[in-house]
This record gives C-alpha cells, structure tokens and sequence, in this order.
C-alpha cells in the first residue's frame, strides 16, 4: 500500500474526530438533526484548524443514506465517494486558481441540476477570499436564493476580505486555534496508532512550532518520524527541526540581569553561526518575558506553554526582574522584531538593541520609591541637625564666591487677594517667595512637567528686572533657561509684572538652612537633604522610559 501522510491518512470522518471545534460541529449536527440547514456557510479560520475537512463531514452528512446519529456512515457509497474526492455531488473549487466570473458563471449553470446520488449538491469553495469583486457580484443572487436542493460551503483564512454583501447571505462559523493541548493528545493517538515512541518534551515542542495548525504538527510529525525513526526524544526535535533551544533564552535573559554585554554579544554570535532565523530568535525570546511576565504576576503556571521543568525555571528566573523591567523588555523587542523586516542589517540591529537592554537601569513604580523614602527619613542620618549654617557656591557669580546663607524672619504679609490686579509698584522678591507655591501650581495646569521643575527650584532674588533662580543642578538649571520665557509670561500674567528670568546653578556645601525666628534666636529646622533625596527620585523619573 502507497505511504499517506499522516494529515490525510489521519483525517476526520465523523463530527468528534474534528479537533478543537466542538462549538462548530455540534451546532452543525444539531441543524441535521432539527432539519434547519442553510443554504449558505461560511468557515473562517486560521490554517490546519478543520475548516475543509469539517466542510466534507457535512456534506457526507446531509448526503449519506445511512447516517449515524447525524454523523456519516462512511460506508456508503455515497461516503465512499466524497472520501475520495469523486462525488458529482460536491464540487470542490480552489477560490485561488477559480476567481474569475467565468467560473462563478459555470456555478450558477450547474446548480439548475439535480444531484446524482445523494439529496444536495454542494459547492465547497476554499480561499473564497480570493474571488474577485466581479465574480462576488455575479454569485450574490443564487447565493440569495439558490434551489433547495443546493448549500454553499465558504472556506477563508482571511475574513475581513469577503465583501459584507456575501456574509449577510451566509451563516458564519469562526474557527478557533486549536490549542497546545489538543494538538499534544492527537499527536500521542497517532504515535500510538503508529507504534512510535515520543516524549512529552518532544510533542510540547511540536505542538507549539505547530501555532495553533493541526495539519502542520502532523507535517512536522511525519518529518521527525522520517530522520529520527521510532523511538523519537526532544533532543532530536530540537536538532532536526533546527529550533532554537530553550536553554538559549534563559542565558540570554541572565545576561541581560547581569549586565554582561559580552555574553549577549556571544549568544548573538552563536545564533547566526547556527543558522537560526533572527526574526524568529526575537519571537520566541518575547515569548520566553511573556513566561516570566505571568509567574512574576502571580498568574496560573498553566497559562505557559512549557513542561514542569521549565515552569520551575521560570519561577526561579522572573525574580531577577521586576515586573515593569519585563514589560520594558518586551515593549523594547517588540519594536526589534518590526523593525528587522526592513533593515538591511538585521544582525547590527540585533545586537545595539541587545546592547541596549543590558545598559538598562532597573525600573520601580512610585509607590516603592516612596515607601523607600519614608524608610529614608526614619534614619537618624537623614533627622534635622542643629546649629549648622548653609554654605553656597555660586559658580555663575565670581563676586558672591562663598556665603553664608542666613534666612531672615518671615515675612508676614497681607494674603494677595486678587493676583490679577494691578500692581504698580515693583515685585518684591519676600512676596514672590511666599507666593512661589501658586506659580508652581498654575505652571502644573499648563505644563506639567515645567511644574514639577519649579517645584525643586527657588527664587534667590529681584535684581535690575531679572528673577534669580536657584537651580541644584545641571539639570534643573538647563530646564529653567530653556523655559525662560514661558515663566516670564506666567509671572506677568500672575502678577503683572515684566521680569526677565535667570537661572543661577549653585552647589549645597551644607545640608541645612539656618533660620531666625521672631524673638532674635537662630534655629535650624529645614533640612535640605530630604530634598536632595527628592531631586534624585525626580531626575530618575524624568527620563523617558526606552
């Protein structure tokens, strides 16, 4: 007997043997049984996942003069004929290499006939979506109304490209992706049928290359069976159908923990030497976070599609990282993987990018980084020290070298009632200095990053029309020069009044401010180096995350 592959020798008969699509065929064996068949049906779905196949059962169904509890005999001469692709009775139309309206033409002569054996001719179109638009408009009225004795079956694996006017004429049925664990049991049927030897690793391996295809992991079954023979181990899936190991990603990832570029430069190395698709490499390295992204989020370990081995892998690997580093990682090979289809050297993008992931910084959400800060301040280092005065360096004023810097009593000043008023007189800088909380607020409503800026910076003083700001760093002092002009027109709208604006980068030499209160005594209570601590978590998150 000639040799069969295993998806044709293996194909379903009966409604049950359809693998994955109970919600289709029991609807389908439900409209036999009830008498409410359609004219017109269409089956959408990716491929491998029955569409044609399930396409025969129903015609054999509605035809066979023996049926077996709405299924198909299969023993029929009726069967026997639709089986083997000879039924007058279905006509089977490849929609690809059939699109023109010369063909939908043939169809509208040939469905004025009678069938030849059975109770329904029926006309299977497979890739219906590639008819053209001509040949849709010459189907649209038999497809309406066509005899009673004739059902169209539609089969796409792309939807959206089967015009509206035909899908309204046609009951839909949307095939779902057959899942790894339905693919793994076939497949051990087959093996056993076949009195083949095949590990677990070695089916998981199979069914996930498979993506979702029945036809493909049968494909790819029948070519590790030809080079391994009967008694088949993962390693040898591994090596015949060239995959890339999985013990690849989980270096990978450690590397990029480690920050070690010369090993991800050396595993990038390796997988060219080897021949591995890069595409496919980025691929399942994005699937190898995903893993890491549900265990680090406390999700089932059965969402992943790994052994037991790995699963415990996994665990012990996503502590390296957190889970806003996983998210940026995935974020971050999700562009490489778009971007390799254009360029023109895909392995220098690769590796910068690889190279890039392992300069990374860490990355903590704010509520961490605030609750580190209210440790921080429980530290007797960080409580506020007595009897110190501030020391400022101006390094943009030669004469104000060093200084001591002691803070006057309070101003106590008549609240400003309307901001918007007229003020005649010039700014005074004790009543911009009370009222610098309310530029910061009203520069948050319009800016807001300009808002957080000015709220890590001070006013020093008011000198020939120009507002002297305390900037504490490089920073700070570029962002207030850059906006110069947005803050002189906020503090003239506020309070009427040009000033020009210019920032003053100073450095803290001390750590606390030195106040006088209101009976003469000097007391220290400010302690600046809380807002150090600030200016630090401020500038970790004004970078735009990569």
């Amino acid at each position: 007997m000639a040799y069969l592959v295993t998806a044709r020798k293996y194909r379903p008969q009966i409604f049950e043997d359809v693998v994955g699509q109970q919600h289709i065929t029991t609807t389908l064996r439900n409209a036999i049984a009830q008498e409410r068949l359609s004219h017109a049906y269409v089956f959408s779905g990716g491929r491998g996942s029955g569409k044609t196949t399930t396409a025969r059962i129903l015609a054999k169904a509605i035809n066979c003069s023996t049926p077996q509890n709405f299924n198909p005999c299969n023993k029929c001469d009726s069967c026997f004929e639709i089986t083997d692709g000879r039924s007058l009775d279905v006509i089977e139309i490849d929609g690809a290499s059939n699109r023109s309206v010369e063909e939908i033409q043939k169809i509208r002569e040939g469905v004025r006939y009678m069938p030849n054996r059975g109770k329904y001719r029926v006309y299977i179109i497979d890739e219906v979506h590639m008819l053209t638009m001509h040949a849709f408009n010459a189907l649209l009225k038999t497809l309406e109304e066509p005899p009673t004795h004739i059902v169209f079956i539609f089969a796409t694996t792309e939807i959206q490209k089967v015009p509206t006017t035909i899908l309204s004429r046609c009951q839909r049925y949307d095939f779902r992706r057959i899942s790894v664990d339905d693919i793994i049991l076939k497949l051990e049927q087959i093996a056993i049928e076949e009195k083949i030897s095949i590990d677990k690793p070695s089916l998981l391996i199979l069914a996930k290359k498979a993506d979702g295809a029945m036809r493909d992991a049968q494909s790819l079954f029948d070519q590790v069976v030809s080079s391994c023979g009967t008694k088949i181990t993962a390693d040898q899936v591994v090596l015949t159908l060239n995959l890339i190991d999985t013990e690849i990603f989980f270096r990978v990832s450690e590397a990029i923990s480690h920050r070690d570029t010369t090993e991800v430069l050396t595993l990038i190395d390796e997988v060219i030497q080897r021949g591995f698709d890069i595409k496919e490499f980025v691929m399942g390295l994005i699937e190898h976070f995903r893993n890491m992204l549900i265990i680090n989020s406390n999700a089932s370990p059965s969402l992943l599609a790994v052994s037991e081995f790995y699963i415990s892998k996994y665990q012990q690997e996503s502590k390296t990282f957190t889970e806003f580093d996983i998210l940026r990682i995935i974020q971050i090979l999700g562009k490489l993987e778009t971007g390799i289809k254009y360029a023109t050297q895909p392995r220098f993008k690769l590796e910068a990018t690889f190279v890039q992931l392992t300069k990374m910084e860490s990355v903590k959400d704010i509520s961490t980084l605030l609750a580190e800060l209210q440790e921080l301040k429980k530290n007797p280092f960080f409580e506020g020290s007595l009897n110190k005065k501030v020391k400022t360096e101006t390094l943009q004023t030669p004469n104000l070298t060093k200084t001591e810097k002691v803070l006057p009593e309070k101003i106590v000043l008549e609240p400003i009632q309307t901001i918007n008023q007229d003020v005649k007189s010039e700014l005074k800088i004790g009543i911009l200095k009370i009222n610098w909380d309310l530029i910061v607020k009203e520069a948050s409503t319009k800016k807001m990053s300009l808002g957080s800026i000015l709220s890590h910076v001070e006013p020093n003083e008011i000198l020939n029309g120009s507002l002297q700001i305390n900037c504490g760093d490089d920073y700070h002092f570029s962002a207030i020069k850059i906006n110069r002009e947005f803050i002189s027109g906020l503090i003239k709208d506020l309070f009427k009044v040009n000033l020009r604006i210019e920032p003053i980068l100073i450095k803290n030499e001390v750590i606390v401010e030195t106040q006088v209160s209101a009976n003469g005594d000097k007391k220290e209570e400010v302690d600046p180096r809380e807002k150090i601590i600030l200016d630090i978590l401020y500038t970790k998150f004004a970078a735009e995350p990569l």
